[in-house]
């Protein structure tokens, strides 16, 4: 999933003009803007596939190495609750727009609504941050309970938490967002 996603991020730069002001990419083909949105469109659907199915492995992982009841259902819960969040954005990414062929077009001449980006962005980052934390704290209190020195301890729970960092950037990217006011996707476009 995510050499998909990558691919599509290359695609989008190649044809469909990302990185150049909108005036340039008119003048290369009036139609790289659609094109753009189409690319942007896949690139929506890998990311957020993408990051569901880490969490998954994550989760699959912390079962392997510290099992216990509380992992298993620990990991069971944050599962599904990551599923559901996938399954809710895709739903609304490809339901978006009505006609759906405003999603490609939202400037052209067909008549219709799309949802509001910034507010779908809102929305589906915070539940993926909380997501996130969780996930990160949930091997913390099985690690505590090894029979290890607390030196030890202390390392192996840095390692978890090395996963903070992702978290990180995604709340700064929130933040920045918040700021802003600008509408922003997960490959950081701005419409």
């Amino acid at each position: 999933m995510a050499w998909g996603f990558y691919t599509d991020t290359v695609l989008w730069v190649y044809l469909g003009g990302l990185g150049r002001p909108q005036e340039v990419n008119m003048a290369i083909d009036p139609n790289r803007f659609v094109i753009g949105r189409k690319i942007l469109f896949a690139g929506e659907l890998l990311y957020t596939f993408s990051i569901t199915t880490v969490k998954l492995s994550i989760l699959a992982m912390y079962r392997r190495l510290l099992p216990s009841p509380l992992t298993d259902m620990g990991s069971i819960i944050l599962g599904l609750l990551s599923l559901a969040w996938w399954l809710a954005v895709a739903l609304v990414t490809v339901f978006q727009c009505k006609p759906q062929s405003k999603v490609f077009d939202p400037l052209g001449p067909t008549p219709g609504d799309c949802i509001d980006d910034a507010k779908f962005f809102v929305a589906n980052s915070i539940p993926n941050i909380i997501t996130d934390v969780l996930i990160i704290c949930l091997p913390t209190y099985q690690i505590w309970k090894l029979r290890l020195p607390r030196s030890q301890r202390i390392a192996v729970t840095a390692v978890f938490l090395f996963g903070a960092g992702t978290t990180a950037v995604s709340i700064v990217r929130l933040h920045y967002h918040l700021v802003s006011g600008q509408p922003q996707s997960p490959e950081g476009f701005t419409s």
